[in-house]
């Protein structure tokens, strides 16, 4: 999220200054919530609930109802684990955010060369201006 606003702030400044606090804010955390949501989503199916009685009548105390939970085949398949909880884990949580982190740094510093090169332009125009026996 400071990368992101770094970015703005550089690339579009007007847009930064123009839209207000709030909505910068939703702006860099309604992504967060909707990938963090959209990457956990397997975890509800990984896990499920499972009821049975027990008889304890031998000794007098009845039927009981026993609840745990149990891994579901989901959670127990090798193709899940590889998948979801290596690759997806290491694409989203590292590679992934270490790319955009990179690519918006190098934007960000493009863009501060192009302005430093186009401040360095006007300012020799500005502390040089050619005279006409100079232009001729």
């Amino acid at each position: 999220a400071v990368t992101c606003e770094r970015y703005m702030a550089v690339t579009k400044p007007r847009t930064r200054l123009t839209s207000s606090q709030k909505t910068r804010a939703i702006m860099y955390i309604l992504p967060c919530v909707l990938i963090a949501t959209i990457l956990n989503i397997g975890k509800f199916f990984e896990a499920e609930t499972v009821s049975y009685c027990m008889d304890f009548t031998s000794c007098g105390c009845g039927y009981h109802e026993v609840t745990y939970v149990r891994p579901t085949q989901l959670r127990l398949s090798r193709n899940y684990i590889i998948f979801y909880t290596t690759w997806t884990w290491v694409t989203m949580t590292s590679i992934g955010p270490f790319f955009i982190l990179s690519l918006l740094n190098f934007i960000i510093w493009r863009k501060l060369q192009q302005a430093t090169k186009t401040m360095a332009e006007l300012n020799k125009s500005v502390h040089h201006p050619k005279t006409e026996l100079q232009a001729a």
